[in-house]
């Protein structure tokens, strides 16, 4: 819906009110890849969808580290590369008839509610699986 919204407007049918700049990578369109089409993005919310291979690249992690955006990744496998929140993983939670013409209803769904938000992130341990999980930080204690 977005995508349609930027593409042409309210003739997509829909209205999106936003006060801020967004845009949506669904796939590669031909003789341009996502380096063409992110990399000049500033201060954008960039919303990218499945079946783009290319997020889970050192490359796509290097670029979010430096650029300045927030990302909206919708995907079914885990992004190994990219440093992120386990407050920032949901689930879309679809309730209502998808077989007929009935209106159905997402919602996203906070799926790891259940771990406390530390206060100001001061953290007293923090303890990772190895040295290859794509981010190299030291914490000053």
């Amino acid at each position: 819906m977005l995508y349609e919204y930027l593409r042409v407007g309210r003739e997509s049918g829909y209205a999106v009110t936003v006060e801020v700049s967004y845009y949506v990578y669904l796939r590669r369109e031909v003789g341009r890849d996502w380096k063409d089409a992110l990399l000049t993005l500033r201060d954008t919310i960039i919303f990218i969808e499945e079946n783009n291979d290319f997020v889970f690249s050192k490359e796509f992690a290097e670029f979010v580290k430096n650029s300045g955006n927030y990302f909206v990744l919708v995907n079914r496998a885990p992004f190994k590369m990219l440093p992120y929140s386990i407050h920032e993983i949901y689930a879309i939670v679809t309730n209502g008839k998808r077989t007929d013409v009935k209106e159905s209803y997402h919602e996203l769904k906070e799926i790891y509610g259940n771990y406390p938000i530390v206060e100001n992130n001061r953290m007293k341990y923090v303890i990772t699986e190895d040295s290859n999980s794509g981010c190299q930080n030291h914490l000053n204690i």
